[in-house]
């Protein structure tokens, strides 16, 4: 809108007939191109400007102030002319959402069809908080328009927050970790914050109640605070990587939570400044926890920096602007909403980096707990259950299976002679040989000590005595030189049994450790079956 002059009332008490008797001169010109805007303040304010609708005659026009916190405003539609009074309409985030002409989440004046003399507005305006009043004088066809596009896009922004919160509820409650539940919890709040901020709460949510519709704003930002600096000191393990910090948010969070009472007890001005205050404080906090805790190239580190720096950079932004630092303009109206989709990105990501490290760990763990430290190979444990298996596979399938058990002969000489460190030598070697000369699906474990187990799928008797003969011979057709270069011949006893009516891998052991011992009896170095 051009030509907008601007005159303070400090009491609030001025009339329309008060201020015209004024004069002009009263009025100060604000600057063209940019949004009359005001920092807190208990003035009431009118703004004036000229205002000629030109094109096809029976066209109808629409006064809209685009931004839903202004809580008191009366607009006044005036013959240049003569100063008379044609319109005048009140609306406001102050008074019920039903009384307004338009349902829409702005304030607009209809002003009807506008005919050839030239008119002049008065727009009286007083709200506790800061004032930010872009004009647009719309047709209104062209409005109905804008509506549909600015709909289209705000309904795609909340309908991804929305399939966000409904997806991490979902995953919250299919594997119960709480770092979803806080993350949905902080995308419910800046959810909630958003619709406050756009006016689309007190349209659709909460229109019968506007001091809850100007109270809520205050309310989601302490929570979006609060649950960040959880979710945050849940994902990067703080309580166990650093305590001190832990605390530090926690107690951050703790204070954010307590700006809910001012939010809602104390006059919205106070109410506000606290709430900016402790935004600053909690933003600080966080980021000197993540630039203290942050470990070389720690990604989980690097995308909470990221994400919190768009998030504060947008509400500062918007400070200003709600402060008349900055001027109304495209980055300081919605750049906090495209700094939230960036942000909640970018959370995202830190949340799925660290399923994947949670998942690496696991991995890890079961690996290790599977693995024989000394030798590489798997342990007991691991054969057990994988034997387990395959041999309920086999009876299923009704194919043979058999189990061979191996001993080393003579290892105790071999510890006694050249020390424990050979006797681990030669089993490493024992190891990477059975392991060059099996397939992995032969399930090669060590067992214990110096015996080692394997399995010979779909071998038949004939066969696992002909495969194992050849794992003898492979094993001991060349010594093992010790670290001193000291050449030690190994040899080993073998005990094969075939699957038979067994109803347990128990009772195969059983079986080829008898056939085991009839091999070690009969002078070793030897293949038995039982």
């Amino acid at each position: 809108m051009e030509a907008v002059a601007v005159l303070e009332d400090p009491p609030g008490r001025m009339t329309l007939q008060d201020v015209l008797a004024l004069g002009d001169e009263a009025f100060t010109p604000w600057q063209e191109g940019t949004a009359p805007s005001f920092s807190y303040s208990t003035s009431a304010f009118w703004l004036r400007f000229p205002l000629s609708a030109g094109g096809a005659p029976g066209s109808a026009w629409i006064l809209e102030v685009a931004y839903p916190l202004v809580q008191e405003m009366d607009m006044y539609l005036l013959d240049y002319r003569d100063s008379r009074e044609i319109l005048h309409h009140r609306g406001g985030s102050r008074y019920p959402f039903h009384r307004r002409q338009v349902s829409y989440r702005n304030v607009v004046f209809p002003l009807g069809e506008l005919s050839d003399p030239p008119y002049e507005v008065y727009l009286r305006v007083r709200s506790e908080a800061a004032l930010v009043l872009p004009l647009y004088l719309w047709r209104a066809g062209d409005f109905t328009a804008s509506l549909a596009r600015e709909y289209l896009l705000l309904g795609a922004y909340f309908g991804i927050l929305l399939i966000l919160v409904l997806y991490n509820l979902f995953l919250y409650l299919f594997v119960r970790r709480r770092s979803y539940l806080y993350y949905l919890l902080y995308v419910s709040c800046i959810a909630g914050f958003h619709l406050s901020l756009t006016g689309l709460a007190f349209q659709y949510l909460w229109p019968g109640h506007p001091w809850w519709a100007n109270r809520s704003v205050m309310v989601f930002i302490a929570g979006s605070v609060a649950t960040l600096q959880i979710f945050a000191s849940e994902l990067l393990s703080l309580k166990e990587r650093a305590r001190l910090f832990y605390r530090l948010l926690r107690c951050s969070a703790a204070g954010a939570v307590l700006m809910i009472v001012p939010a809602l007890l104390l006059p919205y001005t106070p109410a506000m400044l606290i709430t900016i205050t402790g935004f600053g404080t909690a933003s600080a906090i966080f980021f000197v926890t993540i630039l203290a805790v942050r470990n070389g190239g720690d990604r989980l580190s690097l995308y909470f920096f990221a994400a919190w720096g768009l998030m504060i950079t947008a509400g500062f932004l918007l400070s200003a602007r709600s402060l008349a630092i900055l001027p109304h303009s495209f980055i300081t109206l919605f750049g906090i909403q495209i700094a939230s989709i960036l942000e909640i990105l970018m959370l995202s990501l830190a949340l799925a980096h660290r399923a994947r490290l949670l998942d690496q760990q696991r991995k890890i763990a079961r690996h290790q707990a599977a693995t024989d430290g000394l030798t590489g190979l798997t342990n007991r444990r691991y054969f057990e259950e994988y034997a387990g298996q395959m041999i309920q596979g086999a009876r299923s399938a009704g194919t043979d299976l058999a189990l061979v058990i191996l001993d080393l002969d003579h290892f105790k000489a071999v510890n006694d002679t050249h020390g424990h460190d050979a006797g681990d030598t030669v089993l490493q070697m024992v190891a990477t040989r059975l392991s060059h000369h099996l397939r992995d699906s032969d399930a090669l474990s060590r067992y214990g000590g110096e015996e080692f187990v394997f399995l010979l799928p779909r071998a038949t008797r004939e066969e696992a005595l002909h495969k194992t003969g050849e794992v003898r011979r492979f094993l001991c057709q060349e010594p093992i030189l010790l670290e001193d270069q000291t050449a030690v011949t190994i040899t080993a006893s073998f005990g094969v049994a075939c699957l038979g009516d067994e109803g347990s891998l128990r009772e195969l052991m059983k079986r080829a450790d008898e056939a085991l011992y009839r091999a070690k009896s009969q002078g070793r170095n030897q293949v038995a079956c039982g």
